[in-house]
């Protein structure tokens, strides 16, 4: 008999990853070289809890850590009590794809997506920028959910050049969901004029690309080291692989 999903959950560690996480909002943001961005330090955490923990355990974790970060750090709570909901629901989506349920996943950024869309149209007027601005930073993360399940299984061969390409997808689709869903909040709660997005393309472009990309480095040799010291084994997700190894892709 299967234990329940209660019983499997690694509240310890979640418990953990939440303070590490809460503690990272107190951290300054990395200046990006030889450019006026930045990126969180807390990102590193928050997007690694998705391929560490999975879908459930990774957004509990990332859910209490924002929710106590934005205590100790208000500055940071741009929605006020609901800053820690892009972030968890991003990374709930893609802890789908370390669990191999990429399909939830694309269906979930596909709808972040076209909330996006539906923001701008209760904005009103020229739809050019929204549209630029969504097919470059927003749909990218439903086409590239598509390969989740892919993903996961290089992540999980653990050979270090394969969990990164694998990480690199998983975190992509993460930061992408984050920005997009943030963004229609963002219109909804401040009414951000269409005409905007043009000038906000490239300063959220380079910050989320090099983000991705750092995220992608931290996270390979934290799986890669605990794989070699044999502490892989408080992880959620290794455990529900191991369950449905050989059932599909």
């Amino acid at each position: 008999m299967k234990k329940s999903t209660k019983e499997k959950l690694p509240y310890p560690y979640i418990g953990i990853w939440a303070a590490i996480t809460a503690v990272a909002f107190l951290m300054p943001s990395i200046p990006i070289a030889f450019s006026p961005f930045t990126f969180s330090v807390s990102h590193f955490f928050m997007h690694a809890a998705a391929v560490l923990f999975g879908p459930i355990a990774g957004a509990i974790a990332v859910a209490i850590g924002y929710i106590i970060g934005q205590f100790i750090a208000p500055y940071t709570a741009i929605f006020g009590p609901i800053t820690f909901v892009p972030a968890t629901a991003s990374v709930f989506i893609a802890g789908l794809m370390m669990v191999r349920k990429s399909y939830y996943a694309v269906i979930l950024s596909a709808a972040n997506f076209a909330m996006f869309i539906v923001a701008g149209l209760w904005m009103g007027g020229d739809m050019t920028w929204i549209w630029v601005y969504g097919i470059t930073l927003s749909l990218p993360a439903v086409i590239v959910a598509f390969f989740g399940n892919w993903a996961s299984k290089m992540i999980t061969s653990f050979d270090s050049k394969k969990a990164f390409v694998g990480s690199l997808i998983i975190v992509l689709v993460a930061v992408l969901n984050t920005n997009t869903m943030g963004n229609w909040i963002y219109v909804f709660m401040y009414t951000l004029p269409n005409d905007l997005w043009g000038p906000s393309l490239i300063p959220d472009a380079v910050p989320r690309i090099l983000s991705i990309i750092a995220e992608a480095i931290v996270i390979t040799p934290i799986v890669m080291g605990l794989y070699r010291t044999k502490k892989l084994n408080f992880l959620f997700w290794p455990k529900y692989i191991e369950e449905h190894m050989g059932k599909g892709s």
